[in-house]
C-alpha cells in the first residue's frame, strides 16, 4: 500500500512537472513569435526610414528662369532616377501642327539625400528632337503656371536605392485653374523586383 502511494505521488509529481514543462513551453513559443516578429517590423521600419524620396519641383533658377528639379527628401541615396516621357498628344499652337508632343528629361545617375538636381527637358515631335532656347521650352508651356493649357498631366519618377530595391512616386499636376499650378505626389511605391 505505501508502495502504491509512493508511485502515486510519483505519477502525480511527474504530471504536475510535465504540465509546468509545456506550459513554459508554450510560453517561450509565443515569446519567440513575437520577438521575431518585433525584429520584422524593425527591419521593415528601417528600411522604409532609410530609403530615398524623390520629388518633383517647380521653380526658379537662380536666373530667374522656370526650371524643373529633381529633390531627394529620403535618407537614403537614390540611385538610376528616371522619369516616364510625358506623351502630350498632337498640339495645333498658333495655327501650327506641331504633331505628338513628347517631352523627355534626363536620367539622374545618383541624387544622395538632401541635394537637389535641375534637370533639362528636351521636347520631340514625331520622334524629332524639337530646337531648346527662347524664353520657356514647350516643357515650361504645359507644366508652369499660367502659360498651361487647362488640362491635368502625371509625373512618374522611378529609382532605386542602393540595395537594388525599386520605388516610384506619381505626381499628379493639376490643372492650371489653380495658381499657382497645383501639384499632388502620391505615395512612394515599392516595385516587386
Amino acid at each position: 500500500m505505501a508502495q502504491t502511494l509512493l508511485i502515486l505521488a510519483q505519477t502525480l509529481v511527474l504530471g504536475w512537472t510535465a504540465f509546468l514543462i509545456r506550459r513554459y513551453t508554450k510560453a517561450t513559443e509565443n515569446y519567440t513569435k513575437a520577438t521575431e516578429a518585433l525584429l520584422s517590423e524593425t527591419a521593415r521600419q528601417n528600411k522604409i526610414s532609410l530609403r530615398p524620396i524623390v520629388l518633383p519641383e517647380f521653380t526658379l533658377d537662380t536666373g530667374g528662369n522656370l526650371a524643373f528639379r529633381l529633390r531627394n527628401c529620403g535618407e537614403g541615396c537614390a540611385v538610376n532616377v528616371t522619369i516616364d516621357p510625358l506623351h502630350l498628344g498632337p498640339q495645333v499652337v498658333g495655327g501650327i501642327n506641331l504633331g505628338a508632343i513628347e517631352t523627355r528629361l534626363p536620367p539622374v545617375d545618383y541624387l544622395p539625400s538632401g541635394e537637389a538636381r535641375d534637370l533639362t527637358p528636351v521636347n520631340y515631335t514625331n520622334g524629332q528632337q524639337l530646337p531648346t532656347g527662347g524664353n520657356y521650352t514647350i516643357f515650361d508651356w504645359w507644366f508652369h503656371t499660367a502659360k498651361a493649357p487647362a488640362i491635368d498631366k502625371h509625373l512618374r519618377i522611378s529609382f532605386e536605392d542602393v540595395e537594388g530595391r525599386q520605388y516610384q512616386i506619381t505626381a499628379h499636376i493639376y490643372s492650371p485653374g489653380f495658381q499657382p499650378r497645383k501639384l499632388s505626389i502620391g505615395r512612394v511605391q515599392e516595385i516587386d523586383g
